[in-house]
């Protein structure tokens, strides 16, 4: 399970890159990650809203917009992560979020925990 300092990166690596980037379009690869939400809505709710500063509550990764927000718990073994729009995926990508400039994406390998929908 992704330890406090991993979560940790996770924030500082997403608040060098997400704050300010819009989104364009929600790929929900497999629903199963999604915890209080559908796909279809969570793209309707977020499409056209911009990042802010990401933070971090315990092993919670809290990711606002300047409408909704992001929670996302790693569980064992998920990791949230940028990307540009060139770099190739990891694998195990459950969400894709194409924004401005990159992506904002979610690999997980055993789906124990997921992404939540806020506000």
């Amino acid at each position: 399970m992704p330890e406090l300092p991993d979560v940790e990166g996770y924030r500082s690596s997403l608040a060098r890159a997400l704050p300010g980037r819009r989104v364009c379009q929600v790929d929900v690869r497999d629903a199963g990650v999604l915890r209080n939400t559908t796909p279809r809505t969570l793209d309707r709710q977020l499409a056209g809203h911009r990042f802010t500063d990401p933070r971090r509550h315990g092993k919670w990764l809290i990711l606002p917009t300047d409408g909704p927000t992001l929670l996302v718990h790693s569980g064992m073994t998920g990791r949230p992560y940028y990307a540009e729009d060139d770099q190739p995926e990891q694998g195990w990508e459950r969400l894709v979020i194409d924004l401005d400039r990159g992506q904002l994406r979610y690999s997980d390998l055993r789906k124990l925990r997921g992404v939540w929908l806020a506000g």
